[in-house]
């Protein structure tokens, strides 16, 4: 297996990732590794809920979300919570820290505390599935 490292599509919005994906399939190309890291996190993360994937892709938003927060988001920002957890960060001073980082280089926009959170322990729970099979 082969993987594409280009950047190119990587800020595509969810339809157009998609319709990507397809024709790489259609014609017998290798995906391109962000886009199918994209779709197989939101896939993970979904656990078999359909709603929950569409969400994960941002091809809906939930009730009061503003829909932009994808599966990438939760696996990169919880790996990053777990890193500082895991090099000896108390909990609450490595969401600070990951909430920082995030909003110093997104001009202040960042998921709330409880969001980090929950990504945080999906990425766990996620690793610790993985680790015992």
């Amino acid at each position: 297996m082969r993987f594409d490292t280009s950047t190119e599509g990587r800020d595509d919005d969810p339809w157009t990732k998609l319709a990507t994906i397809a024709e790489h399939l259609d014609a017998g190309t290798a995906v391109p590794s962000h886009l199918a890291q994209w779709l197989g996190l939101a896939v993970q993360y979904a656990s078999g809920d359909p709603n929950e994937l569409l969400l994960r892709l941002g091809l809906k938003t939930g009730r009061g979300n503003p829909g932009h927060w994808t599966a990438e988001h939760a696996y990169r920002l919880g790996q990053a919570v777990c890193h500082r957890e895991d090099t000896g960060d108390a909990p609450d001073a490595a969401i600070s820290a990951v909430l920082g980082e995030y909003e110093a280089q997104n001009e202040g926009e960042a998921p709330s505390r409880s969001t980090l959170q929950r990504w945080r322990d999906e990425y766990r729970a996620a690793h610790a599935e993985a680790n015992r099979q």
